[in-house]
């Protein structure tokens, strides 16, 4: 199991299927970004002139985590939850930027709360889901990660975009049970 200071954000985020919505919109998701640091002078400019847009800066937030910079990911992710206390995004950067500063606690919390705000608009998480199981595991919470395991890898039966992760979730099942 990977410990929260090993957590692979690139890897994660360029995996999924919310990767341009999470680490390249801007509220430009057909933007297409050479290195992080390009996305990091786009969503610089776009809260230069939208500064209470809570998405963009969920989306700056896992941008400054690519970048190493976990402070400033999580200050921005904070606002983010502030500014849109409904987007199921805004807790899920919070929740990476606390899983990458140690705190598994808060960060499960921000991940649930993902969850929650995700199927309130009648979808899943399962990014969220998976980062919750393993903050379970690292919490020492064994049961409560099967489940979250079980969850994810019932949630993306069949999706070619989750199939390094869905492997991931299985070997993490075996190791559990």
């Amino acid at each position: 199991v990977a410990k929260a200071k090993d957590l692979d954000l690139k890897r994660l985020v360029g995996m999924t299927r919310d990767a341009i919505e999470l680490a390249r919109q801007a509220n430009q998701p057909h933007a297409v970004f050479s290195s992080p640091e390009a996305m990091e002078r786009q969503h610089d400019r776009w809260l230069a002139s939208h500064p209470s847009d809570g998405l963009a800066l969920a989306d700056r937030a896992i941008t400054l985590l690519l970048l190493g910079r976990a402070v400033d990911g999580r200050r921005d992710a904070e606002r983010a939850v502030v500014l849109a206390p409904r987007a199921a995004r805004a807790y899920f950067a919070l929740g990476l930027a606390l899983a990458e500063t140690g705190n598994d606690t808060l960060a499960l919390r921000q991940y649930e709360r993902a969850i929650v705000w995700a199927a309130e608009e009648e979808r899943s998480y399962p990014e969220a889901q998976y980062l919750a199981a393993q903050a379970l595991v690292r919490l020492g919470r064994r049961r409560d990660a099967l489940i979250a395991y079980t969850g994810f890898l019932s949630m993306t039966q069949g999706a070619p975009s989750y199939a390094r992760l869905a492997a991931e979730a299985r070997n993490e099942l075996a190791w559990l049970s």
